[in-house]
C-alpha cells in the first residue's frame, strides 16, 4: 500500500511543477497569444525604455538589459501565481528571497482537479520539499535534491524556473523581437508601466528541453508584462489561444521573508524509482 501510494504521489508531484514550467508548451506551434500586438508609432530607430511615448516600439536590446539587471538585483518578494490548461486551474502564493546564488521559495498551491487540501512547496539550498495532502494525510514532505543526477525528478524541475516570476521573466526575456510601451498603468496602488513583447521562443525552448517532454512551443510569444521603475516584475499574463493562460505577480519587492526547510521528522527522502 505504501508503495502504491508513493508512487500516485510521485506522479502528481512530477505534474506540478512542469505545469508552470512548460505552460506555454502546450499551445500550437505557430503563434503566441495575441495576433494583433498593440501598433507602433515608430517607423525608424526604437526609443528608449525611459523615453518612449505610448504606443511606442522601444529598444528591444535595452529593455533585455534593464530586466537582466532587475532580476540580478531582486532581494524578497511576494509572488502570485495562477495556471489555466485545459480545464486544469491552479493557483500559487507565496514569498522568494533572491539574494542566495539560487531562488528560495516558499509557495502553497492550489489544484482542485488534483482534489482538496493545500500542497506546500519550499525550496532552499537546491532542495525542493514538497507536502501533498490529497495524496497522503501524513504531512510529509518529499525532499528532492536538485543536483540529483540519479533522480529524472530532479533533472526536470532542478533549474527551479517554473515557480520564480523573475526567472520566468528573464526567460520570456531572450530572443526579443519587438517590445511596445502601452503606457503607465497603477496596480493595487503600485505604479508600474506595461509593455506587450513579441518574442522568438528557440532560445526559451533550449531552456525549457527536457522539462516538458513531448511539448511544443509556439515559434513565436506575444506577452503583457508591467514593471516597476526599477524593472522589476509586478505582473506578467500570457495566453496561447484557448490552451493555456497564466498570471504571474510580484509584489513588496525588500520586504522581509522567512524560508526554512521542515523539520527533519516531516522530511522523507524522494524514491529514487
Amino acid at each position: 500500500m505504501r508503495t502504491s501510494l508513493t508512487g500516485r504521489r510521485g506522479a502528481v508531484l512530477a505534474l506540478t511543477p512542469l505545469l508552470f514550467a512548460g505552460v506555454v508548451a502546450c499551445g500550437p506551434g505557430d503563434s503566441g497569444a495575441n495576433d494583433n500586438p498593440t501598433s507602433t508609432t515608430s517607423a525608424t530607430t526604437p526609443a528608449s525604455p525611459d523615453s518612449a511615448a505610448d504606443g511606442e516600439e522601444i529598444d528591444a536590446e535595452e529593455f533585455t538589459k534593464l530586466v537582466s539587471e532587475a532580476v540580478d538585483h531582486s532581494t524578497t518578494a511576494h509572488i502570485a501565481m495562477r495556471l489555466e490548461s485545459q480545464g486544469l486551474t491552479m493557483t500559487a502564493t507565496g514569498v522568494a528571497d533572491y539574494t542566495g546564488d539560487d531562488p528560495a521559495m516558499a509557495l502553497k498551491m492550489r489544484a482542485p482537479a488534483m482534489g482538496a487540501g493545500v500542497i506546500e512547496i519550499r525550496m532552499l539550498d537546491r532542495v525542493m520539499y514538497m507536502a501533498m495532502p490529497m495524496m497522503d494525510s501524513s504531512g510529509k514532505f518529499l525532499k528532492i535534491d536538485l543536483d540529483d543526477p540519479n533522480n529524472p525528478l530532479a533533472d526536470s524541475v532542478g533549474d527551479m524556473t517554473s515557480f520564480d516570476p523573475q526567472s520566468t521573466l528573464k526567460m520570456f526575456s531572450q530572443g526579443l523581437q519587438k517590445v511596445v510601451k502601452v503606457g503607465d498603468e497603477d496596480i493595487d496602488g503600485d505604479a508600474t508601466t506595461h509593455y506587450q513583447v513579441t518574442t522568438d521562443t528557440t532560445a526559451m525552448k533550449e531552456s525549457l528541453e527536457g522539462a516538458t517532454p513531448g511539448a511544443t512551443l509556439p515559434d513565436v510569444l506575444t506577452y503583457d508584462v508591467w514593471l516597476d521603475d526599477q524593472y522589476r516584475m509586478r505582473k506578467l499574463v500570457t495566453e496561447i489561444g484557448d490552451q493555456a493562460s497564466i498570471v504571474m505577480e510580484a509584489s513588496d519587492w525588500g520586504a522581509p521573508v522567512t524560508i526554512t526547510a521542515p523539520p527533519a521528522s516531516q522530511v522523507e527522502d524522494m524514491p529514487a524509482g
